[in-house]
């Protein structure tokens, strides 16, 4: 069984400016940037984003494509 990594991450465009990422909040019903975002490898080697809502606390999640992190 493999750990999870994690490591903290702000996801950068080539021009050094930085994107915020959103996700899905299901205790608020919308969506929501993501607050303490962290980038993990899941266990089946998927890139993913967890953090926090910014107005209920609740974890939010994000999947990413498999290219994103190659």
């Amino acid at each position: 069984m493999t750990v999870p990594r994690f490591r903290n991450v702000l996801r950068a465009c080539s021009g050094g400016e930085v994107v915020m990422t959103e996700a899905y909040c299901m205790k608020c019903r919308k969506t929501v940037l993501i607050q303490d975002l962290k980038r993990v490898i899941l266990r089946n080697d998927l890139p993913a984003f967890r953090g926090t809502c910014p107005t209920c606390g609740t974890k939010v999640f994000k999947m990413l494509k498999a290219q994103a992190i190659r």
